[in-house]
C-alpha cells in the first residue's frame, strides 16, 4: 500500500515536471540575459521587411532605430520570425501590433515576446474576441507575456488600437502609423482585422491584413483616405479581397502579398492576381521570392531588393514548378 503511494507521488511529480518543462520550453528564451536593446540605423530611411513565413504573415517596419512589427507568422514559423530580426542586429520591438487572432497571424506571439524586447503590444481586447480560436491565441499571447514580465524583469504595456470607437495613431520613428479599421463587432474574425495606412513623408502603404470585401465597402463608403504607393493585399490574395472597386481608390504603384509557396488555398487567387496584371502593378510574392524588402529613400525613392514576381495563381505557381 505505502509502496503504491510512493509510486503515485513519483508519477505525479514526473508529470508536473513535464507540464514544467513544456511551459518553460514554450514561453521562455535564453534570450532574457541577452538583450542589449541594440539601435537599428538606418539612416533616415524606411524600410519594410516582408518576412517569408509561408502561409502566414509577420511584416517588419524600420525607422531610425524604431521598428514595429506586424504580426508574428504561425506557431511554426515564430522561430523564423525571431531569427530574421536578429540576423538585422535588432533585438527590439517598441511595437508588436496583432492584427487578429488568427494562427496564422498570431500562432507565433509566444516567440516573439519570449524571444525579443517587446514594448508594447497592440491588439484587440479580450472582450472583443468571440471564437474559441481567437481567444486561445490571445491567452496563448498573454501567458507568454505575463512569464516574460515576471522572469525577463520587464514591463510590455498593451492597448487596443480602438478606444471608444475611436481609432489610434502611432509613430514609428518619423514614420506614422494611421488605423483605418478594427471592427470589434464583426462576425467573421477576418473583418476584425486591425487595418491601417503608413506614411513617411510622401510615401504611404496600406495593410489589409485579412480584411475582405465587406470591410473594403465601408473603408470606401466612408471616403477613407486609401490612397497609396504600395498595397498590402488582403488575406494572403484570396477571391475574398480586393475588389476592382477598391482597387481602383488605392491606386497603389506596387503590391505585395504573404502567401506559401504550394499552399492548399491557391493563394493568391487567380482573378485577383489578373486585377493587377490589367493595370500593370508589379506584384511581389513570398511564395515566388521569399523575404521581401521595401527601402524609402529619404528623398521618396521606392526600392525593392528584388525584381517583381509573375501573375499566376497559387495553382498555377505550384504547377509550373
Amino acid at each position: 500500500m505505502r509502496e503504491s503511494k510512493k509510486r503515485k507521488k513519483i508519477l505525479t511529480f514526473i508529470i508536473i515536471l513535464v507540464i514544467f518543462s513544456v511551459i518553460v520550453n514554450r514561453y521562455t528564451s535564453i534570450s532574457y540575459n541577452t538583450i542589449t536593446a541594440t539601435q537599428y540605423n538606418s539612416e533616415d530611411e524606411l524600410q519594410i521587411h516582408i518576412i517569408d513565413v509561408g502561409q502566414a504573415e509577420s511584416i517588419l517596419i524600420v525607422q531610425d532605430g524604431f521598428t514595429m512589427l506586424v504580426d508574428s507568422g504561425d506557431n511554426f514559423t515564430g522561430d523564423d520570425v525571431v531569427k530574421y530580426i536578429k540576423s538585422l542586429g535588432i533585438d527590439k520591438i517598441d511595437i508588436f501590433l496583432i492584427t487578429h487572432f488568427h494562427r496564422d497571424h498570431a500562432g507565433g506571439a509566444h516567440k516573439i515576446i519570449s524571444s525579443l524586447d517587446v514594448k508594447k503590444i497592440v491588439c484587440h481586447k479580450f472582450s472583443d474576441l468571440s471564437t474559441m480560436q481567437e481567444r486561445f491565441w490571445y491567452i496563448d499571447m498573454s501567458i507568454s507575456r505575463s512569464i516574460r514580465e515576471t522572469f525577463g524583469s520587464m514591463s510590455i504595456f498593451m492597448e487596443s488600437a480602438c478606444e471608444n470607437n475611436k481609432l489610434k495613431n502611432f509613430d514609428v520613428g518619423d514614420a506614422k502609423v494611421y488605423t483605418l479599421s478594427q471592427n470589434n463587432d464583426a462576425v467573421n474574425v477576418n473583418n476584425k482585422s486591425i487595418v491601417f495606412k503608413l506614411v513617411y513623408g510622401d510615401f504611404s502603404m496600406l495593410f489589409m491584413a485579412d480584411a475582405e470585401s465587406e470591410v473594403e465597402k465601408e473603408l470606401l463608403e466612408e471616403d477613407a483616405d486609401l490612397s497609396a504607393d504600395v498595397l498590402k493585399i488582403g488575406h494572403h490574395g484570396s477571391k475574398t479581397s480586393t475588389t476592382d472597386e477598391f482597387l481602383d481608390k488605392v491606386n497603389p504603384k506596387y503590391a505585395v502579398v504573404s502567401c506559401g509557396n504550394g499552399n492548399d488555398y491557391n493563394h493568391p487567387y487567380g482573378a485577383v492576381t489578373k486585377r493587377f496584371e490589367d493595370k500593370n502593378i508589379p506584384l511581389y510574392r513570398t511564395d515566388e521570392l521569399g523575404d521581401i524588402v521595401i527601402t524609402v529613400k529619404d528623398d521618396g525613392e521606392i526600392v525593392f531588393d528584388k525584381e517583381n514576381g509573375d501573375y499566376l495563381s497559387g495553382r498555377q505557381l505550384r504547377e509550373s514548378n
